[in-house]
């Protein structure tokens, strides 16, 4: 049975009795590893927050979570988990929906279940909808189901310019208002922004990747950093590589690095903690993912936030984070020569590395700080509810 809890805001009164339902946000999963996860987190807080200075109240269903931990709940008011039961979860969507001002879905599988809410909402207005939208998820066409139901949408919302611009054309949604609100820092993080450690090369210079290795791992570019390995071993022959997260790819990829002989240079550590990822990103020199499916890439945030340069592809959102020569440098995806030349170009120049790190951080504190994201939802949602009115 879906498990509820309730968490109070700052500011609110223990007690204290808040109005009916008036958002409710449909999330996959706010306790899972991995961008959307996070993205679902700062979104969740953001949006209690609003709650809170309206005198409304959140609610948020996570279909996948078990529970909720308190730092996950920290500025929601209710959130309750359903531990994959998808019939429980779309219930408890409608039933909530029904009752709210403003329904906004974090995942585009998700749409069917609008339908009936759109069907409600031509006849009272309520509740307006907003769609999230992040990366590959939204760069394919949709069911019939999901795109009729898109077409009734009150707001489109999007991590970056470019999946917003393939989810508009692919599903027929040009008509739909759209809002770009980028990905954020992790609260957790602030502290290393303002205090970067020096990077720690006594085992010589580190090349780091973070990301999950499962279904969605195909198109992160871990196989050709480690293509490119022997070349940068030529160069850097103290050089190292580290990959961090789990998933069902790692065997093929240890299989690689060994058919190419660096098996010795690759380490995969699996999922870390988050005092061992903090470790990671300080003892590593360059920060690389040269992925074709970023619809964002929130680790590159976490890695330019403790001052190291980030190698990405020149596909997806990733050039609306990475800034090309400025606090890193952009490849072409699946290049390993491309690829091995800019990371050994970067391993043998300390300033050009420190140069671009300091510049990855500045980048962050100006427009990737929660502050930042927080003013964005609430400006998006007065767009959605109360049009020319402002927070």
């Amino acid at each position: 049975m879906a498990t509820g809890r309730h968490a109070w805001l700052p500011g609110v009164p223990k007690g204290q009795a808040l109005p009916v339902n008036e958002m409710v946000f449909l999330a996959g999963s706010l306790t899972q590893t991995g961008g959307m996860e996070r993205f679902n987190r700062l979104f969740s807080r953001a949006l209690g927050e609003y709650c809170s200075l309206h005198g409304g109240r959140l609610t948020v269903l996570a279909l996948a979570d078990q529970a909720v931990p308190e730092e996950a709940a920290d500025a929601m008011v209710e959130v309750r988990c359903f531990a994959g039961n998808r019939a429980r979860f779309a219930q408890a969507a409608m039933d909530s929906a029904f009752r709210s001002e403003l329904l906004v879905v974090g995942l585009s599988n998700f749409m069917p279940l609008a339908l009936p809410m759109i069907a409600a909402a031509r006849l009272r207005r309520r509740p307006r909808i907003a769609l999230v939208v992040h990366g590959v998820e939204a760069w394919v066409r949709w069911g019939w189901l999901s795109r009729l139901a898109g077409r009734s949408l009150d707001c489109l919302l999007s991590v970056s310019q470019h999946t917003a611009d393939r989810c508009t054309q692919i599903n027929d949604l040009k008509h739909v208002p759209v809002k770009i609100c980028p990905n954020a820092l992790d609260p957790s993080f602030q502290p290393y922004l303002a205090t970067p450690a020096a990077v720690d090369e006594v085992d010589g210079p580190a090349l780091l990747t973070v990301t999950r290795l499962g279904s969605f791992g195909e198109y992160k570019g871990v196989d050709t950093v480690i293509q490119a390995l022997p070349a940068i071993l030529t160069s850097c022959p103290g050089a190292h590589y580290a990959v961090i997260g789990d998933g069902h790819l790692v065997p093929r990829l240890r299989a690689l690095a060994e058919s190419l002989g660096v098996v010795g240079q690759v380490e995969f550590r699996g999922r870390v903690s988050h005092e061992d990822l903090v470790r990671a990103y300080r003892e590593c020199s360059v920060f690389v993912m040269p992925s074709a499916g970023e619809g964002f890439g929130v680790v590159y945030l976490e890695a330019m936030a403790f001052g190291r340069p980030v190698v990405a592809a020149s596909a997806g959102g990733a050039p609306e984070v990475v800034s090309d020569g400025a606090t890193g440098l952009l490849v072409p995806y699946g290049d390993a020569a491309v690829l091995a030349d800019t990371l050994t170009r970067l391993l043998r120049d300390p300033s050009l590395r420190h140069m671009m790190g300091a510049a990855g951080r500045a980048r962050v504190a100006e427009l990737f700080t929660y502050d930042r994201f927080r003013a964005r939802v609430w400006e998006t949602v007065d767009s959605v509810l109360r049009p020319g009115v402002r927070s």
